[in-house]
């Protein structure tokens, strides 16, 4: 019986020190999000700042990439949410793309209105042609062009974290929404790359 309790205590101890010791989960490389190092194409989007950028063009900057349409009102307005309540709470150098995926209905000027609220750190991009791109093909996002009751599209729902070097690093599926461990994650990387 002593050494029963005696193994649990123990055990306890460790797992209390293993979860709540910032530094040990940092030395062991802990994240939030889903780990992935990918190098993404460099080819260019228009962008509702008049200018037409690439991925490379950002290389001082932490990229954030969610891929939604302007009309969507569930889905995609929490995760823009997230993203925003997470560009005011970093002081690392990140910048924060809005893929449409709508082109039937979103152009520059409506992805630039939609992003109005958001701040001068976000950036709403789209292809000539209304396609994704090589980028697309290569974050894997998913979406039905057909619209469910003339408003919804079925879309994948990830946020993605790029490095300086256009390296995919961290993705963030729809119940991973907590901005306070993105940052975490962010800062990790920031430290790691620096």
């Amino acid at each position: 019986m002593v050494i029963k309790t005696l193994i649990i205590t123990l055990t306890l101890v460790l797992l209390s020190f293993f979860l709540f010791n910032a530094d040990l989960k940092s030395a062991l490389n802990l994240s939030y999000g889903l780990k992935v190092s990918k190098k993404l194409t460099d080819e260019k989007f228009l962008s509702t700042d008049g200018n037409s950028y690439k991925i490379s063009n950002f290389k001082d900057n932490y990229l954030f990439i969610y891929a939604g349409y302007t009309r969507c009102s569930t889905i995609c307005g929490k995760s823009m949410q997230t993203l925003k309540r997470l560009s005011r709470l970093t002081n690392v150098n990140t910048k924060y793309i809005f893929l449409s995926i709508d082109k039937k209905n979103d152009n520059l000027d409506i992805i630039k209105s939609y992003l109005k609220p958001f701040g001068n750190q976000f950036y709403g991009f789209t292809k000539q042609d209304g396609n994704l791109g090589n980028l697309g093909v290569e974050l894997a996002i998913q979406f039905s062009e057909i619209y469910f009751s003339n408003e919804y599209m079925n879309h994948t729902d990830n946020i993605y974290l790029i490095n300086k070097e256009g390296i995919l690093k961290m993705i963030y599926p729809s119940n991973l929404r907590n901005e306070v461990k993105i940052l975490e994650d962010l800062n990790r990387l920031e430290n790691k790359d620096g």
